[in-house]
């Protein structure tokens, strides 16, 4: 049995069964199999049908859709072959695509479900052939590492592998932009789980209502709003991993219901009654000290202990500048087979020493931002340091001056002020700041708000 799984857009926990033999186009016009009310999908945006040449399996193919398809996170346009746990992306709908092997030992039924089937699609849809799985869904092979050769990443890169065999949960500290859900991805991906979905919730980023029903689910009726009945991504995920970020931002409610989860593996959606069982193996990631929030009283200490039974630590890249060359080559690798560039060439090594004598205050994720900013500007075939940012060209900041101690910066002050020049570089445009520091809106404008940068 295959199904898609709603997991964001209107329709959120709808489950779709996917029918033998059966095309199925996704779109907005009525006589799409799958009709989404989103306005970012075109009339008939993608399709997903059996394999190629009537072989076994689903596959997926966008339509000459006006926004495009992206199967996880990678644009598509041929068709490309669907395996347990991949993410179909099109306008603001996410689907995830769940599969039962013969032994049905890849995902276990979704408890209350309501699926639907679909209706046969009409004749003369020649299946195309199947095409090469894209480069996000190929890094969801163990085979993939973590980039870095810093003796410190080393030791990261071995501790997630003695790590990725059991099911013990899992907190990730480390600054913001460090690379947190990369560790986290590589746990599934190493593990035994990997054929599993691997979902993950933000828990910064909505209401403390919505992200009990992003976590739980709920019921209809459960609030003003619920329409229909929603599973929670803790239930979504059985059978792979639920991945909690900025764990540290949970509201206190949410807390008790996580720790209960932890502890006795159920859990009840919001409105509901039903206790449900969950598998999903829990890996958890925080930029703040959870420490200080327990002797604060903002974080239960209980919840504390159940998600550092090991504990990952990420540290910065300032503090690791032996990996900044090998994460160039990376993104930039990474980056040129999607964005047209002349910078053939790659970085010209006066441009390669300015950042690695830059700080990096946003970590990898601004390291990524740069270079792809640099691809797409550079006029040249190489990128030379003028082509660079200004704040990398400006090198080190000045030193403090005589007498005065060092300022002491906390890492809320450094987000902060990586947030404020990041709105400044874009005029405001919170759409385009939230692409460069690599998050979501909903997650931009919850930091702007605790940070106070309204204006």
């Amino acid at each position: 049995m295959a199904r898609l799984v709603v997991l964001e857009g209107q329709n959120r926990g709808a489950v779709i069964r996917l029918l033998p033999a059966t095309v199925a186009r996704l779109g907005r016009d009525g006589a799409a199999e799958i009709v989404l009310p989103d306005e970012g999908v075109s009339r008939f945006h993608a399709e997903v049908r059996p394999g190629g040449a009537g072989g076994p399996g689903f596959e997926v193919r966008d339509l000459e859709s006006k926004n495009g398809t992206r199967l996880n996170g990678v644009r598509i346009d041929a068709a490309h072959p669907l395996a347990h746990g991949d993410e179909i992306r099109v306008g603001d709908t996410l689907l995830l695509f769940v599969e039962e092997d013969e032994e049905g030992d890849r995902a276990a039924p979704l408890a209350g479900d309501t699926a639907t089937a679909l209706a046969p699609a009409s004749a003369g849809a020649a299946p195309a052939p199947a095409a090469p799985r894209p480069a996000a869904a190929a890094a969801r092979e163990p085979a993939r590492s973590l980039v870095g050769e810093s003796a410190a990443m080393r030791r990261v890169g071995a501790l997630v592998e003695r790590l990725a065999p059991v099911d013990s949960t899992v907190l990730i500290v480390g600054e913001s932009g460090t690379g947190k859900e990369l560790v986290a991805e590589a746990l599934h991906r190493l593990g035994p789980r990997r054929r599993g979905p691997f979902l993950a919730v933000n828990c910064a980023s909505l209401e403390p209502t919505l992200l009990e029903s992003d976590l739980f689910g709920h019921e209809r009726g459960a609030f003003t709003g619920a329409v229909a009945r929603r599973l929670g991504k803790l239930e979504l995920a059985r059978g792979g991993t639920l991945f909690l970020d900025e764990v540290g931002e949970l509201p206190p409610e949410a807390q008790a219901k996580l720790l209960r989860a932890i502890e006795r593996l159920e859990f009840q959606r919001v409105g509901g009654h039903e206790v449900l069982r969950t598998d999903a193996r829990l890996v958890a990631a925080t930029n703040r000290d959870l420490v200080a929030l327990v002797r604060e009283g903002r974080f239960r200490e209980d919840l504390l202990f159940r998600l550092r039974v090991v504990e990952v630590e990420i540290p910065p890249l300032r503090e690791r500048p032996g990996d900044v060359a090998a994460l160039v080559d990376h993104f930039q690798g990474e980056l040129s087979a999607r964005i047209p560039t002349r910078a053939r060439r790659g970085f010209a090594p006066a441009a390669v020493e300015r950042l690695l004598a830059y700080r990096f205050p946003g970590n990898v994720r601004e390291l990524r931002n740069i270079v792809e900013r640099c691809l797409i500007l550079a006029e040249g075939e190489r990128i030379e340091v003028a082509d660079l940012p200004v704040e990398v060209r400006a090198g080190a900041p000045p030193a403090a001056s005589a007498g005065a101690g060092p300022e002491p910066v906390t890492l809320d002050d450094v987000e902060r002020r990586h947030i404020e020049r990041t709105l400044a570089s874009t005029g405001g445009n919170k759409t385009r700041a939230a692409s460069l520091l690599g998050i979501d809106r909903a997650t931009l404008y919850a930091k702007i708000k605790r940070y106070g940068l309204e204006r």
